[in-house]
């Protein structure tokens, strides 16, 4: 069940050691976005499984840059995983 699962961001992601993590550079008002592979973390999913997902509706991303790389805001994931 999706209760069960515990979300976690990746250890890049995490604060280290207990440590508080370093304040953000961007204003607060502004979401951190989950590449394709952190979401597939995440989800304990396959990166092409976070992509068919996305492309059917599923679970919103955004595009960015010129190569159009997705990218997820953890609410989305976290709402995706409670709706499970």
């Amino acid at each position: 069940m999706a209760s069960e699962r515990s979300l976690r961001l990746p250890a890049h992601e995490a604060s280290t050691n207990g440590k508080r993590a370093a304040e953000p550079r961007t204003s607060p008002s502004r979401t951190r976005l989950l590449t394709v592979s952190a979401a597939a973390k995440v989800l304990a999913a396959h990166p092409n499984s976070v992509r068919r997902w996305a492309d059917m509706g599923l679970l919103p991303s955004f595009r960015t840059g010129v190569r159009g790389d997705r990218r997820f805001r953890f609410e989305d994931i976290s709402a995706f995983l409670n709706a499970i």
